[in-house]
């Protein structure tokens, strides 16, 4: 990565915590993306990827005695104990630092005596779209040789580590389950793609990247895909734009980040409510995301995010949930028990 992008990076990492940055205010590479595209990436994208130079990446661990300082983190010198593992991986113009990142983070330490790491790629994160993408293979390949490294001076199980992706992080994520297999012979227990966008090309998370693999849909029309990438995958509010977030139908340089990437976000959120949250139910919809309306005669039902399971008919993947436009989120299903 040449010193002039990284530079740029940096100085972006600090105005995108911003939540007022407007999309005139981004690099003009970035502004131009969202300015003439009104789906990024756009549709039948293929990438030839000519950057293979080794982006800077950090691990940083949170506990219950580290919850807003974080421990730089070292796999060949870890004591983690035998708590629980989350991962989680921030998306393209994000970074571990984001508020709902953050808060995600909180909400899993508050409910478990557990350890969260942290992967910031940030200042990779913070090219543009197609540049960002081009670097997810060998982030990837870094975080596998992380994880398989602890899991031999931690004695970690892989088997039941929870991965978390947003956005391009999710891809990150289903690379790194790959990529586990093949290096340490074995999967990863699970990953949670939060709103994963459209591959570009064979770097993609897929089915066979971790034992369960589940996925939120929440801005398929814009930051996200209508792909399904899991085990189940849930279509909120069909998985378009989701209540409360403001309506963009073409994105200007006044337009803020905060607004454009809301509903991109609200994965993120949701995720986070879930942790506490039994109301978070959704019902099957094979014709999801097309035809949003559940099943009529054969409908099953699952939880979605944190408490979310391998369904029970391996037929069933498609589930769709509504939502409220705000805190508190998920509205239930009145006599249903997923």
């Amino acid at each position: 990565m040449s010193l002039r992008r990284t530079l740029l990076s940096l100085c972006l990492i600090g105005h995108v915590m911003s939540t007022n940055i407007t999309i005139g205010e981004l690099p003009e590479e970035i502004s131009k993306e969202f300015k003439k595209m009104s789906h990024i990436p756009m549709p039948d994208t293929t990438l030839k990827c000519l950057h293979r130079v080794k982006p800077e990446l950090q691990f940083f661990l949170y506990n219950r005695s580290n919850t807003e300082n974080p421990v730089t983190f070292d796999p060949k010198n870890s004591n983690i104990g035998e708590k629980k593992l989350v991962v989680l991986i921030h998306g393209w113009l994000t970074s571990y630092t984001t508020t709902e990142i953050q808060e995600l983070k909180d909400a899993y330490l508050a409910h478990y005596d557990c350890n969260v790491l942290m992967v910031d790629w940030s200042i990779a994160a913070m090219q543009p779209y197609e540049t960002s993408y081009c670097y997810i293979g060998i982030i990837s390949l870094q975080v596998s040789k992380f994880l398989c490294q602890l899991s031999k001076t931690a004695d970690l199980n892989l088997h039941e580590i929870h991965v978390i992706g947003h956005s391009m992080g999710a891809h990150v994520a289903g690379l790194t389950g790959h990529f586990i297999t093949n290096k340490c012979k074995t999967k990863i227990g699970r990953i949670t793609a939060l709103d994963p966008p459209k591959e570009l090309g064979s770097q993609k998370l897929k089915k066979d990247s971790a034992r369960f693999v589940d996925v939120i849909h929440t801005d398929i029309d814009r930051l996200g895909s209508p792909t399904s990438y899991g085990h189940a995958d849930y279509y909120v509010n069909c998985g378009f734009h989701q209540p409360g977030c403001k309506q963009i139908s073409k994105i200007l340089e006044s337009d803020t980040l905060a607004d454009v990437m809301c509903s991109n976000l609200r994965s993120v959120k949701l995720m986070t409510e879930s942790i506490g949250s039994t109301n978070a139910v959704a019902v099957s919809c094979g014709l999801c995301p097309r035809y949003c309306r559940p099943n009529v005669i054969s409908e099953t039902y699952n939880l979605m995010g944190e408490r979310a399971v391998h369904p029970r008919k391996h037929s069933v993947k498609l589930f769709l949930i509504t939502t409220h436009h705000a805190h508190p989120y998920f509205i239930g299903w009145d006599g249903h028990n997923p």
